[in-house]
């Protein structure tokens, strides 16, 4: 069938309906008006914490998903079970939204990562019978007993992985002169609070640059150096950093407690640290004597 409309009342022609309907006629006409997503009338719609006390676990908040046209909805904090740490390796797990098509449902699902020196996240997929949204990524630590907020990425408002649902689509006027490409703007636009998309990558100085690229330059990184050492000398710890290459060169420094006391023991611990290498999303630290005793914030930033 090449053509299709609706939705039409049904009439009954020889004692049957005319016009049947089925799920998936009404899902594909929200789907071209509704992008994938998480809905954000509330930043904290679907958020991923570290359950109270800290466990092998963690917490999905309420709030409301879609997908394809189909509509997910979580009601109330929802625990997911985390699978134990491997001994010796690192792994990244991926907290999803997950439709599905033979299920004929949406579940929030944790999606297991391989074990490794330098793991990888999880594939999305999205095809025919299954269909993701990332909500956060889990870095799993070699030895690993508790999930802290300090070991989950909030990916929601990442586009590529899942991002917001804001509002229904507008209009397009095909008429627009700046629809129409090859032409030079010769005064002023006022783009009235809208964006412009869509930009190449720059060549020249004077080009236009996207914000992802620019961004894409410098790569900032928070986090906290715990207290958890394997080894038996030199010491090691891995901090996650998405994004960061094994070539990169990153400026490293604690940030110190506005507590006197907190701030001299956390520096005697960053005295401990010997040495960190970067590797693909990951610094390696390492301590060749001493090892801290003492949790280190520290910020780290990369510059291309």
């Amino acid at each position: 069938m090449s053509e299709w409309s609706g939705f039409f009342n049904a009439k009954k022609v020889d004692g049957e309906w005319d016009r049947t309907y089925l799920a998936e006629n009404l899902a594909a006409f929200f789907s071209p008006l509704i992008k994938n997503g998480v809905f954000s009338n509330e930043l904290d719609k679907l958020q991923v914490l570290q359950t109270t006390p800290a466990s092998m676990a963690v917490q999905v908040a309420a709030g409301q998903a879609w997908i394809s046209g189909y509509s997910y909805i979580n009601t109330d904090d929802l625990t997911l079970d985390i699978e134990p740490a491997d001994g010796a390796l690192n792994r990244i797990d991926a907290i999803v939204v997950q439709w599905s098509n033979s299920n004929r449902e949406i579940r929030l699902v944790v999606k297991k990562g391989i074990p490794a020196s330098s793991p990888s996240s999880p594939t999305l997929q999205n095809d025919a019978n299954i269909k993701e949204l990332c909500l956060a990524k889990l870095s799993i630590l070699a030895g690993l007993t508790s999930i802290q907020q300090q070991h989950i990425q909030d990916t929601r408002a990442d586009s590529s992985l899942c991002g917001w649902v804001t509002n229904l689509i507008s209009s397009v006027d095909s008429s627009d002169p700046l629809l129409k490409s090859g032409g030079t703007m010769t005064g002023n636009i006022n783009m009235g609070g809208m964006w412009i998309y869509g930009l190449s990558e720059p060549n020249n100085s004077s080009d236009a640059a996207t914000k992802a690229y620019v961004d894409g330059k410098r790569l900032t990184y928070t986090g906290t150096l715990d207290t958890y050492w394997p080894g038996s000398g030199p010491y090691s710890h891995s901090f996650q950093a998405d994004g960061l290459v094994d070539t990169d060169i990153p400026h490293i420094t604690p940030v110190y407690s506005d507590d006197n006391d907190t701030a001299i023991a956390q520096k005697e611990a960053w005295n401990c640290v010997s040495k960190a290498v970067a590797a693909n999303g990951w610094i390696n630290f390492y301590c060749f004597e001493e090892k801290p005793t003492t949790a280190i914030p520290i910020q780290v930033e990369v510059i291309r």
